[in-house]
C-alpha cells in the first residue's frame, strides 16, 4: 500500500491550522466578557463618584441654609417691629426656596432610588416651609410616588412640625398609586399615626386653618377607617415580628373602650370556678372587678 506524504502533511499542516484558529477564537470570546465586566466596574465606579459629589453638594446646600437660618433668626429676634420681622420672615422663604431648587436639581441626577427619597426627607426634616416644601411634596408625588424605598421618607414626613394638609396629601397619593403592597400597607398606618396625632399637636383652641373644617369626631372616624384597612387589606404583611394587621387589631381594641362602645369580651372563671364570658351577660347591668395578688 502506497501513502501520499504530501497530501499527509497537507491534512496535518490544515489539522494544526484549524486548531490554532479555534484557539485563537476562543481566546477572543473569552477576552470579550472580561473587557465587558471592567468597562462595567469602571462605570459602577464613575457612578458612585458622582453620586458621593452630589451627596457633598447636598451637603453644602443644607450647610449654607442652616446658617442662614441662623443669622435670619438671630435678626428676627432682635428685630423691633411686626414688618421687620414679617420681612426676614419672607427672606428666610426665598432662601429656603432657592436652596431647594437647587437640591432637587441634584437629586434628579442621582442613580439610586433609596438616595433620592432620603435626600428629599433630610430636607424637610430641616423644617423648610411656604414654597421650598411644596417642591419637595410635588417631587415625591410626581417622581416617586411608585417608588419601593418610601420608608425613610415616611418617617421624615412625621418629623415635620406643622401639620399640613399638602402631607397628608402625600400619605394618600402614595396609597392610591404605588403597587407594592409593603409601601401601601407602610403609608396607611403612618398616616394613621399622623392624623392620630394631630389633637396632640393643636394649641388649646387655636386649630389653624388645616384643622377648622374637621372635628375631632371626623379625625378619629378616619383614623378608625385607616386601621380598619390595615387590618383587612394588610393583615399579612410584616412590620418586624408583627403584622400591620396584628397591630392594628390591638390598637382598634383599645380605642374601641370607650363610653357607648361595646366592651372587649373577657373570658374566665367566677368563685366557684366556674367558666364565664363578658358576653353572656349582654343587655344586663354589669359591674366588673379587676384584682390581683402576688
Amino acid at each position: 500500500m502506497k501513502f501520499n506524504f504530501s497530501v499527509a502533511k497537507s491534512l496535518a499542516t490544515l489539522s494544526f491550522k484549524a486548531i490554532a484558529f479555534a484557539m485563537v477564537a476562543v481566546i477572543s470570546l473569552t477576552a470579550i466578557p472580561s473587557g465587558l465586566a471592567q468597562e462595567k466596574e469602571e462605570s459602577k465606579a464613575e457612578q458612585a463618584t458622582e453620586t458621593e459629589s452630589f451627596e457633598d453638594q447636598i451637603d453644602q446646600l443644607k450647610e449654607k441654609l442652616t446658617d442662614e437660618v441662623e443669622k435670619l433668626s438671630e435678626e428676627y429676634h432682635d428685630a423691633e417691629t411686626l414688618d421687620e420681622r414679617k420681612a426676614l420672615s419672607q427672606r428666610r422663604r426665598e432662601f429656603e426656596k432657592l436652596i431647594v431648587e437647587d437640591a432637587i436639581g441634584l437629586i434628579r441626577k442621582m442613580d439610586a432610588e433609596r438616595q433620592r427619597v432620603k435626600t428629599i426627607g433630610s430636607l424637610l426634616e430641616m423644617q423648610v416651609k411656604g414654597e421650598a416644601r411644596t417642591s419637595l411634596l410635588k417631587e415625591i408625588q410626581t417622581n416617586h410616588k411608585k417608588s419601593k424605598e418610601l420608608g425613610p421618607l415616611l418617617k421624615s414626613l412625621a418629623k415635620v412640625r406643622t401639620p399640613t394638609q399638602e402631607i397628608e396629601d402625600v400619605y394618600r397619593h402614595i396609597i392610591k398609586h404605588n403597587p407594592n403592597e409593603n409601601v401601601k400597607a407602610q403609608t396607611t398606618f403612618a398616616l394613621y399615626q399622623y392624623l392620630d396625632g394631630l389633637k396632640e399637636r393643636t394649641f388649646g383652641a387655636k386649630r389653624g386653618s388645616y384643622f377648622a373644617s374637621r372635628s375631632d369626631n371626623q379625625i378619629d372616624a378616619e383614623v378608625d377607617k385607616l386601621l380598619d384597612d390595615c387590618v383587612e387589606k394588610y393583615a399579612d404583611v410584616k412590620n418586624g415580628k408583627k403584622t400591620y394587621g396584628e397591630l392594628a387589631s390591638k390598637i382598634l381594641q383599645v380605642r374601641n373602650i370607650k363610653v357607648g362602645k361595646i366592651a372587649p369580651d373577657i373570658e374566665g372563671v367566677d368563685l366557684d370556678d366556674v367558666a364565664f364570658k363578658l358576653s353572656d351577660y349582654r343587655g344586663k347591668v354589669v359591674v366588673i372587678d379587676f384584682w390581683g395578688d402576688w
